[in-house]
Order: C-alpha cells, then sequence, then structure tokens
C-alpha cells in the first residue's frame, strides 16, 4: 500500500470514471505496470483497454507481471498487444506468475 501511495504522489495513477465514482485505475512507473484495477461491474466493457492504451500512448515499452492462473487477465494482456516472456514465482503468495511486455512498433 506504501508503494502505491507513492506512486499517486507521484501521479504515476490514472483513474477512470464513472459520473464522480472511480471505477478502475493503472498504476505505472518506469515502463512497469504496477497495478491494473477495475471494479466487477465494469469489466469486460473497455475501461482496461481505455486505461492501457492511456499507458501505451504514454511508453515505448510496458511490462508487468500477471498470476499465471488468471486467465482473463492474460487474455486481456495478449488482446492489448503484450506478449508473455518469463515465468516466475517472486511473489509474496508464491504463486507462478507470467512476465508481459509490450513494445511501442
Amino acid at each position: 500500500m506504501r508503494a502505491l501511495r507513492r506512486l499517486v504522489r507521484r501521479g504515476r495513477v490514472r483513474v477512470a470514471r464513472r459520473g464522480p465514482r472511480v471505477v478502475g485505475f493503472i498504476a505505472v512507473a518506469d515502463g512497469e505496470v504496477h497495478g491494473l484495477y477495475l471494479e466487477p461491474g465494469v469489466r469486460g466493457r473497455g475501461v482496461g483497454h481505455c486505461l492501457i492504451a492511456d499507458a501505451q500512448a504514454r511508453a515505448d515499452r510496458l511490462g508487468l507481471w500477471a498470476h499465471a492462473a488468471n486467465h482473463r487477465a492474460r487474455r486481456f494482456y495478449a488482446a492489448n498487444g503484450f506478449r508473455p516472456t518469463a515465468i516466475g514465482d517472486g511473489n509474496d503468495e508464491r504463486l507462478t506468475e507470467l512476465r508481459f511486455e509490450w513494445e511501442r512498433a
């Protein structure tokens, strides 16, 4: 949580709103996506794509880690031009993760 607060203070977090309500956010610093979250009610409605597209417009490369078992996230990142590049388990839960990377063509 402390890391997310630092990203907010540095202006590295973009939010998606539905009216006055925040329905999602993406946190990006130095080419690394540190978090992408959407309220369940807006998933599959293009909000995540808009957040990723905004991050891609601001960077030449992006990378992130996603849990290997999260097939929806894997499909989402692949559909948005990311490709898997590595496998790891360096997270607190010791779950298998996949590294995804995107590079401007």
